[in-house]
């Protein structure tokens, strides 16, 4: 198995530059890699010049496992007299990795012969690590004891929460275990307790967008709709917006499930269906509890529906979240659930609608060629051949293309004409100033935006 070198055990420089370390002054690096352009600063950083040795990207691959698993080891090592199979040691040296890759969710996935380790990283799932099949009970068990879950339950789902110490901060996770075929998923959600949660102008948004938003959030009474699909960043929005409004002389209600991050100077209330306090329940009590303004983390059903519209309807601005793809189709969930349209169109306020885009890798990029170009939208072939672009894949990217996200964002005011198709049923009317389309369309044509990217993710 691979060892650390004294001289060269610093792990994210290691983890950065994607090199392996094999001896005193030499290093592993994939054949993809572009060592020409850090070679210099690796060396002023290291202090000396060091040798590399390339790689085919198979055979680097499974040296980087080992690699990471040698980390894991000597994680474990360095916190005491234990074992290597100390496995709480272990997920605990994990999922400080995960916070320091700033990935976002970390699943331990069962299959037939092992277990099988990947972080959601800039929305990309990679996996980084495998653990021996017959470890699966141990693993299991180790992290229900660490959230504090029923250890003895493995034929139901189970929820419950977990803490790590991340360079002297506390990170807590959000763990989910789900009985499979094979054995169990676990999903662990990293909720960065010491995050600061950003304002509007903070979300790049358009000057326009965040005007428009602020105003809402100053209305008395209404709704106001965050959609987008699962990951596109709402609670991120949502919350920015409370934070507009977040004051002494204002009261605000929270009901979420589950709540994700704690806010200073707002009532947040989870939901718990085991004691039967489910979203409408919650928001019954809410209108007795004389709030200004109230978030309902998501309207899945037709009570609850029934209920927001009931409070946005009498002196209360309601905020909420819909998994929709449109505004049409967010307002004809709605009509689904019971809502009439006259009073939708009395009612709504706004109707913020987003994506969160993978951008491309600067390090890696490529420029489409002709018969690729071919096969895209009509949308796309607008755009010069040019300007095309899409990570190859490269160390500094994790191979995947990408480097970091950006939400784009699309706002629908409602105007007096709008207001009168709404309340016939006619929800096909909604106009924007903007469309992500139409954003989303500018970074392609500026190269940071892959094509695939843009035909996954925007609706034409």
């Amino acid at each position: 198995m691979t060892e650390i070198p004294p001289k060269t055990n610093d792990l994210h420089l290691c983890r950065f530059y994607h090199i392996i370390p094999d001896g005193s002054s030499r290093f592993l690096i994939c054949e993809d890699c572009d060592l020409q352009s850090f070679s210099e600063e690796l060396s002023a950083l290291l202090g000396f010049c060091p040798k590399f040795e390339i790689l085919p990207k198979k055979d680097f691959q499974k040296r980087w496992l080992q690699f990471e698993t040698a980390c894991a080891h000597q994680a474990t090592d360095s916190a005491g007299d234990m074992s290597n199979n100390d496995l709480p040691h272990q997920i605990q040296h994990w999922l400080r990795y995960g916070v320091e890759l700033g990935a976002s969710d970390i699943h331990f996935e069962s299959d037939a012969n092992e277990i099988l380790l990947r972080m959601r990283i800039d929305g990309t799932l990679r996996t980084v690590h495998n653990f021996p099949g017959e470890l699966r009970r141990e693993l299991s068990a180790c992290l229900r004891a660490m959230a504090n879950l029923d250890i003895s339950e493995h034929f139901r789902p189970q929820d419950g929460r977990l803490k790590c110490l991340v360079q002297g901060k506390d990170v807590e996770c959000r763990i989910s275990v789900l009985p499979t075929k094979t054995g169990e998923s676990i999903v662990l959600r990293i909720l960065d307790k010491n995050r600061r949660f950003p304002r509007l102008d903070n979300l790049h948004m358009p000057p326009e967008i965040i005007e428009a938003t602020r105003h809402i959030m100053q209305l008395t009474s209404g709704l106001f709709l965050v959609i987008g699909p699962t990951g596109s960043g709402k609670t991120t929005s949502i919350y920015a917006a409370l934070q507009e409004i977040n004051s002494d002389d204002v009261k605000l209600l929270t009901i979420e499930d589950p709540i994700e991050y704690e806010l200073d100077g707002i009532l947040q209330v989870p939901v718990d269906l085991a004691v039967g306090r489910t979203f409408s329940s919650v928001l019954r009590s809410f209108l007795r509890h004389d709030p200004d303004k109230i978030l309902v983390g998501e309207i899945r059903d037709r009570d609850t529906a029934q209920t927001a519209l009931q409070a946005a309807l009498t002196g209360h601005l309601v905020l909420t979240t819909l998994h929709t793809a449109t505004a049409e189709e967010a307002l004809l969930r709605l009509q689904e659930m019971g809502a009439d349209p006259f009073l939708l169109s009395r009612c709504l306020r706004g109707i913020l609608s987003q994506r969160l885009l993978r951008l491309n890798c600067p390090n890696c990029l490529e420029t489409y060629v002709k018969d690729e170009i071919d096969k895209f939208s009509e949308i796309l072939l607008q755009i010069s051949p040019n300007c095309l672009k899409f990570g190859s894949g490269c160390a500094q990217c994790g191979h995947t293309g990408y480097r970091e996200q950006c939400a784009i964002f699309e706002l629908f005011s409602m105007d007096d004409s709008t207001i009168g198709k709404v309340a016939t049923g006619d929800f096909s009317q909604l106009k924007s100033a903007k469309s992500l389309a139409d954003q989303a369309i500018t970074w392609v044509a500026d190269g940071v935006l892959c094509p695939a990217e843009f035909l996954e993710q925007i609706p034409c």
